[in-house]
Parts: structure tokens; sequence; C-alpha cells
């Protein structure tokens, strides 16, 4: 399909493997959020940890394309500014947390909406 994003995820590597799952390790012990960005990506990561949390969040400027890759070797931390050291090169600021929406990509979803859609998914479909 003309424009649609679609692919096999990026291989795994074997070192960059065992670093992120360290670097993982380490600050589960030194953050209050720590989510591995696995199934539907980023922005399901964040909606997760939205839902779960009751606390909104807002992604800045990620790429369509970035959004709902499901690429190896990656997570989401959430913890205040300057608390945690990390090693230069494998960390950015993607958002900020707060608030009782998500808003990613300048789409904006109310954490009600979120959460009723995300509780109600499987009755929903049960009842046809």
């Amino acid at each position: 399909v003309e424009g649609a994003h679609c692919g096999r995820p990026t291989a795994p590597q074997p070192e960059a493997a065992k670093e992120v799952i360290e670097l993982a390790a380490a600050l589960a012990h030194q953050v209050p959020v720590l989510h591995d960005i696995s199934t539907g990506g980023l922005a399901v990561t964040v909606a997760e940890i939205c839902i779960v949390s009751g606390v909104g969040a807002e992604l800045w400027g990620q790429p369509d394309a970035s959004l709902f890759s499901e690429d190896p070797h990656r997570f989401v931390v959430i913890m205040e500014p300057g608390t945690v050291t990390l090693p230069g090169g494998v960390a950015r600021r993607i958002g900020t947390v707060g608030g009782d929406s998500l808003e990613i990509a300048g789409h904006k979803v109310g954490l009600d909406l979120l959460t009723n859609t995300y509780r109600e998914a499987i009755p929903r479909r049960m009842r046809g």
C-alpha cells in the first residue's frame, strides 16, 4: 500500500541488547517509571503509562513512523530532569508528563476517553 508504514522491525543486535538490559536493570532502582517499548511502539507504551498512572503526557515532535515502531532495544523512562545521569548518546527527552490528556503529534485525547476505550475494548467486542 502506497504511503503505508509497514515492514519488519530492525533486527536485534546482541551487544546493544546487553547494554540496554544492563541500563534498564540499573534504572529500575532509580526511576519511578520504566517501560519497554514493544507491541504498538512508543505511542502505545506512553498510552499504557497514562492509563495505569492516571497522569497525562505530551510527546514532542515524534515522526509518525516512529510512533508505532516496534524496533528492539528501547524503553521509556519517566523521571524528574537531572535526577539520574544517563550515558551519553543513548537517551533523549521526548516529552513531559502531567495533565489530564495524552497529546502526540498535535493530537490530544482525554485520559477519561483513553482509559474507557482501553478498559471497554474486550467487553465491547464480546457484545458484538
